[in-house]
């Protein structure tokens, strides 16, 4: 599998690094040879991490994204923000070993509507992963993409400080 470095990504947490994120997941984002195709890009992120955004990431083709024990923490500016939204154009992707965590300042908006981790992909992979303060923990849109039916695998997710844990559309 193909990996991809971190670049400019601030890993200490003191500064935004949504855009540098994107970027990174971006270059992943390429499509592979078909749907069930073996190429799935990995992301792999340092050991300790801790990455600050202020929007949502988006993820629209099969990507892994290894976390070995970081943190993504948001800081919304402006407004909600949903952490991370896996798009239906991006089936089977796996993200494993992180922790998505709301950081609210008593001056912001503490509407519990935002949202862990969102996925609308079929045959995607969510294991040892860690989703704290959000209004929905993880969120699952279990609608047929095309022909396949929608299905998830969860493992070891804990949800904290959320309003409901899980959401299930269709």
């Amino acid at each position: 599998m193909p990996r991809f470095d971190v670049g400019d990504i601030d890993i200490t947490g003191v500064t935004d690094s949504t855009a540098a994120l994107q970027s990174v997941i971006q270059p992943a984002n390429r499509p592979s040879a078909d749907a069930w195709g073996d190429t799935r890009y990995t992301i792999e992120l340092p050991p300790g991490a801790r990455i600050k955004i202020s929007s949502e990431l988006q993820i629209t083709r099969r990507v892994h994204i290894r976390g070995n024990g970081a943190e993504i923490f948001c800081t919304p500016s402006g407004g909600l923000c949903n952490m991370l939204r896996i798009h239906k154009t991006a089936p089977s992707c796996l993200i494993e070993d992180l922790t998505f965590r709301y950081k609210i300042s008593s001056v912001q908006s503490t509407d519990n509507d935002r949202t862990g981790v969102t996925v609308e992909a079929f045959n995607t992979q969510i294991r040892d992963v860690d989703i704290d303060g959000a209004g929905f923990g993880l969120m699952l849109d279990a609608t047929k993409v095309g022909d396949n039916l929608n299905w998830f695998f969860a493992e070891n997710v804990s949800i904290t400080n959320s309003r409901r844990r899980a959401h299930l559309t269709k």
